[in-house]
């Protein structure tokens, strides 16, 4: 599992990074290889591995001792969003 600094989730396909263009009908997703060529504008693929992460105080350190606190909360909330 990763996550990557500053990165704002996509809202579609189109506008990811990871969007790969080959021509309108072989486009494909850098991480899972999917095609996307039926994937509507304005969508993301029912297989798109990208998951939201809301970064707020509760994960900012007060002190050195706190990051890992802050870090393992992160990580309990993502894994339940995967699953």
């Amino acid at each position: 599992m990763i996550a990557i600094k500053d990165f704002d989730m996509p809202i579609e396909c189109d506008s990811c990074p990871f969007y790969m263009y080959h021509n309108d009908a072989e486009d494909t997703c850098k991480i899972t290889g999917e095609g996307l060529y039926h994937v509507k504008f304005g969508e993301r693929h029912e297989k798109c591995p990208l998951v939201n992460i809301p970064i707020d105080a509760r994960y900012l350190p007060e002190d050195v001792g706190d990051f890992q606190k802050g870090y393992n909360l992160a990580l309990d909330e993502i894994k339940e969003q995967l699953v």
